[in-house]
């Protein structure tokens, strides 16, 4: 107490109430001699102070609420503060008091702060609340002109609404101000503005940022993100929809088409595993490979859903526009004219084109599976380009289990079909009984950045109709137990379709792939004019010709254009591009980009992290387990 000679500390001072509770206490328990309105209104400040300071991490309408809370309280606190400047004005017969000032401004920065969260989080009335947060901005800066955190508010509001060139001039007026005291930024924060205005007047150069990037009339421009279904440990979909319905109906609803997405400068073609319908209503669905060393595809595995975005939009307090939860696509193109399985338009081409397909035969590896979903749904459909007399066997070639892509969506089109489709799958890499396949996912899948509805081991992904291979009557179809091991002759004569007039084989995955089953069909005795391949390039030859390692021999890769085709047919690059592992693996993922060349290398196997000789190393594998479990049984986990 006051005159004791003793330090007191008391705890648990964490709001207004306890300040006043530690101020009596150091007063021996007498009430302090406060004025009753500045007492108000620092209370209505300190409740203020802490509804901005909340974890801001929620729904849109959370924050929204807790806002209109906090600028209520600075509105109250606002006026009382007016009050007692303009009392003390009286008293000392001054037209301003100079704490009242810095008060006042205070307060209406905070307000300001607080209405601009409320642009953030109501894109109905983004425009209106970025207008009165202006109106405190701009009252701060008509008392103070040299205030220049006032302008860099002011930039940051109306960069919410799209407004860069009105961003950029309140940024230009903050610098022009100088650094130092009195208001002006410091050295790091003048830093930080120059980078700002930097990227600015790139958005702008351009032709737009944020909000004036429209949607146009054929569906082409900024689709959002709005969920992520992780199907592997590299492979999702993204769901994507546009801000609306596009107004012009799909230019190729009965053909084979794909998307452009663009990154930057970056392009690249993928082909959508939703339906031309679903485009109509503004939906596009689009399965993807991530690779560490992507352009397109790590942009993809980095991206956030809409809900998430909006949230990082608060915390970060920056812009919706900024937050990666945008994609940039073209309008829907034609990969193959159906039915002729061309990339000619019909009328163009005679010949072997004007033969109707009455059996058709998919070959397909990894993310090749959206082509193969296309091609079977216009045979499974009535109406389809495809349907009617048409029936279709697909095999689709991947790794493991785990590997396995689009399992449900291909259950779905063997049921509608009603027996005039078959898929089945072969598993060139499965472990053996009792080992456990997500033991030979690869190391150093990790990148910062990278989202979280990836499968994992600890969520796995789990087809609605059970397990690939599942038992009769767990699922809508009888399902065959997928095959083990490569392609063979002996397969594919009991898999696909026999030779004939009116017979197409399309396939689809890496050179080595397209390679070895083209001389296994020829080998069968399929017409070299039947084959219908789409091929992607692999990550050596992307990089221009580089010698390849393979078991212990160097063999040059041909170089090839980025994207190649043949028999009439393309396949879009980083949708449908299959890496080459060491031996040519045909059931290695889609999605090729570049990779560094020691991916492709013989290597010795990772460490074991204990006695039973278990790999440590891959993203699920044994060693990540222990490690995410928080487990210890002595020993150490090797380094990855």
């Amino acid at each position: 107490g006051r005159g004791s000679g003793r330090t007191l500390v008391q705890r648990g001072v964490v709001n207004f109430r306890s300040v006043l509770g530690l101020l009596r206490t150091a007063l021996d328990g007498n009430e302090p001699k406060l004025d009753e309105l500045a007492l108000e209104r620092s209370r209505l400040r300190s409740d203020a102070l802490r509804l901005l300071g909340r974890d801001l991490s929620r729904p849109c309408e959370e924050v929204l609420q807790i806002m209109a809370e906090a600028e209520g309280a600075l509105t109250k606190a606002i006026d009382l503060e007016m009050c007692l400047a303009a009392k003390g004005a009286e008293a000392s017969s001054s037209s301003s008091s100079p704490v009242g000032g810095a008060r006042l401004r205070e307060l209406r920065m905070l307000r300001g702060r607080a209405r601009g969260r409320c642009a953030l989080a109501d894109h109905a009335a983004r425009s209106a609340h970025a207008d009165r947060a202006l109106e405190d901005f701009e009252a701060v800066l008509s008392d103070t002109p040299t205030f220049a955190q006032a302008l860099v508010e002011a930039a940051r509001v109306v960069g919410f609404t799209g407004r860069a060139e009105e961003g950029l001039e309140y940024y230009r007026r903050a610098l022009a101000l100088g650094s130092g005291g009195g208001g002006r930024l410091s050295a790091p924060e003048a830093g930080g503005v120059r980078k700002r205005v930097a990227k600015l007047e790139a958005a702008v150069a351009a032709g737009g940022m944020g909000a004036d990037v429209e949607q146009f009339s054929d569906g082409s421009g900024r689709w959002h993100v709005d969920g992520i279904t992780g199907l592997s440990w590299d492979t999702c979909v993204y769901h994507l929809r546009a801000p609306g319905r596009p107004s012009e109906p799909h230019p190729c609803p009965r053909e084979a088409w794909h998307v452009e997405v663009r990154v930057g400068g970056v392009s690249r073609e993928y082909t959508s595993v939703s339906t031309a319908e679903d485009w109509e209503a503004g939906r596009l669905d689009l399965l993807v490979k991530t690779y560490i060393d992507g352009k397109v595809s790590r942009f993809f595995g980095a991206l956030q859903t809409l809900e998430d975005a909006q949230q990082a939009s608060q915390v970060s307090y920056s812009p919706l526009e900024e937050q990666r939860c945008w994609v940039f696509v073209s309008r829907p193109q034609v990969t193959l004219f159906l039915p002729s399985l061309s990339e000619v338009q019909p009328g163009l081409r005679q010949s072997v084109l004007a033969q109707p397909v009455r059996s058709l035969g998919v070959l397909v590896a990894g993310t090749g599976a959206a082509v193969a979903l296309q091609l079977l749904r216009e045979v499974a459909a009535e109406g389809g380009a495809l349907g009617g007399r048409c029936e279709a066997r697909c095999l689709c070639c991947n790794h493991t289990s785990i590997d396995a892509l689009m399992i449900d969506e291909f259950r779905e089109v063997v049921a509608a079909a009603k027996g005039r489709v078959l898929v089945n799958h072969t598993l060139t890499s499965e472990p053996h009984a009792g080992e456990d396949p997500w033991e030979r996912v690869p190391p150093r899948q990790h990148y910062p950045g990278r989202h979280h509805h990836f499968a994992s081991y600890f969520s796995p992904f789990a087809p609605t109709g059970g397990p690939l291979g599942a038992a009769p009557g767990a699922c809508a179809v009888d399902e065959p137990p997928p095959q083990h091991g490569r392609p063979t002759a002996q397969m594919l004569a009991e898999l696909m379709p026999p030779p004939g007039p009116h017979v197409r084989i399309v396939t689809c995955g890496p050179p080595g792939f397209m390679k070895g089953v083209r001389s296994l069909l020829l080998e069968l005795g399929h017409a070299g004019e039947h084959i219908v391949e789409l091929r992607g390039t692999c990550a050596q030859q992307r990089q221009g010709g580089a010698a390849r390692q393979c078991a212990g021999r160097a063999e040059e890769v041909e170089e090839e254009e980025h994207f190649m085709c043949s028999s009439d047919a393309e396949l879009d690059d980083e949708a449908h591009e299959v890496e080459t592992d060491v031996e040519e693996d045909p059931a290695a993922h889609g999605n090729v980009v570049l990779a560094p060349p020691a991916l492709f290398v013989q290597a010795p196997p990772p460490p074991a992290v204990d006695g039973s000789g278990r790999g440590g190393g891959g993203f699920g594998s044994f060693a990540d387990r222990v490690r995410a479990a928080g487990q210890s049984d002595g020993t150490t986990a090797a380094p990855t």
